[in-house]
């Protein structure tokens, strides 16, 4: 209920350094090591310490939203712009081995989703030769097809995605008379919920978008407050990626200002069919404005669900067995110097979070909180959460990299 996510894309790149060097030692050694697994890591890691609970794959990082995929398929030559030189051919995968790096980078019980341009943006996106096509619709489907392809590669290699995110941004200024069939060709055989992300103004457009029979439907609304009115009375049942923080400004957000626009959203559709999320992608802004925009956007949504955050407190430990009343997820928070503890149900919903420098105050807290319960299964968790305790903190003292169950960097 009213889980988090991002849009896809993030102020990171590979510098110029990195690539030439990367480059090199390929050429000397043969091994290429790719810089963009380091900026999966660290984009992911932003996520994790923020708290969002939907991660975004990473893939977006490679590119524009455009590119990503027209330099991967055979046909399209980049002059300038992509260019439809012959038919298109997928001559492999795109983005099928970043999902998968994603998927090992997160705990297994964390929730992950695919994300894709659609196949009418990446079409209008492009030029073409006539002799290869006759017009946008022809190299619409054909992108259809491709990504529909890849897509089935993907879920047969990471099947768990909660979910696939088609962007198609210029739907709010050209939506084409065949965008069901074209939506349909994409979606075809793939038995995952689909969520469509479509940018700008889409109230007098929402009432098509809704009988494209999109499972999640996702917009801005920090500037269009007034489309909540729209999606009220359209009769759309499904869910709403709700983008309540703004993407265009480094300007970050105070955790009120963004639980005010939430606490709207609740009013006029729920809580049970919000999506919390930023209106767009942040690529353009700095890192440091983009962690903080969604780490309030965390807390805010907290907030609303009356999880508390409680500043961990030393007690001492009494004899008892425990058994897990559900799971921990424990991340650093590096700037603040902090380890931060979210405790989840089995339903994946969170409950607490707990903050703190001392594993002992925390692990106590933890107890405490009656977030572990009598039984044998218990005392093994507290023991392993324990641990892992020892190691985020360790981590923090010697300034390297925690990874829950995995060793420090």
């Amino acid at each position: 209920m009213m889980e988090t996510t991002l849009q896809g894309s993030y102020p990171l790149k590979p510098s110029k350094e990195e690539s030439v060097s990367a480059y090199y030692r390929a050429v000397e050694t043969g091994e290429f090591i790719d810089p963009f697994l380091r900026l999966a890591e660290m984009y992911i890691e932003d996520q994790l310490r923020a708290g969002i609970d939907i991660i975004s794959d990473g893939s977006q990082l490679r590119s524009d939203m455009v590119r990503i995929f027209t330099s991967k398929i055979a046909g399209i030559r980049d002059r300038g712009k992509p260019v439809a030189e012959r038919k298109l051919v997928r001559r492999g995968p795109i983005m099928v081995e970043d999902v998968k790096y994603a998927r090992k980078l997160i705990p297994p019980y964390a929730s992950l989703k695919a994300i894709i341009t659609g196949p009418y943006t990446l079409a209008m996106n492009c030029e073409f030769v006539h002799t290869a096509y006759s017009d946008y619709r022809e190299l619409a489907f054909d992108f259809a097809r491709i990504l529909n392809e890849e897509l089935r590669e993907v879920i047969l290699a990471v099947p768990d995605i909660v979910y696939v995110q088609v962007d198609e941004p210029v739907f709010s200024v050209d939506f084409p008379d065949f965008a069901r069939e074209l939506v349909d060709l994409l979606r075809d055989g793939i038995d995952k919920e689909f969520a469509l992300h479509v940018c700008g103004d889409v109230a007098p457009i929402f009432d098509r978008l809704v009988e494209l029979g999109f499972d999640i439907l996702d917009h801005e609304f920090t500037e269009r407050p007034e489309l909540l009115d729209v999606v009220a009375d359209s009769g759309f049942s499904g869910k709403i990626g709700y983008g309540c923080v703004d993407n265009k400004s480094n300007r970050v957000e105070s955790v009120a200002e963004i639980e005010e626009r939430i606490g709207y959203a609740i009013e006029k559709l729920g809580k049970e069919r919000l999506i919390i999320k930023p209106d767009c992608g942040f690529r353009y802004l700095k890192r440091e404005s983009a962690f903080k925009k969604m780490e309030n956007m965390v807390k805010a949504r907290n907030n609303l669900l009356d999880v508390p955050t409680i500043a961990a407190k030393r007690t001492y430990l009494k004899r008892k067995d425990f058994d897990p009343a559900g799971y921990f997820y424990i991340t650093v928070d590096e700037d603040k110097g902090e380890i931060v503890v979210r405790h989840y149900n089995y339903h994946h919903i969170l409950d607490r979070v707990i903050t703190g420098r001392s594993a002992l105050d925390i692990a106590n807290s933890i107890i405490n909180q009656g977030l572990v319960s009598e039984t044998r299964n218990g005392l093994r968790h507290i023991a392993y959460i324990t641990e892992e305790l020892i190691k985020a903190e360790r981590s923090l003292k010697e300034g390297k990299r925690y990874i829950q169950d995995e060793g420090i960097e």
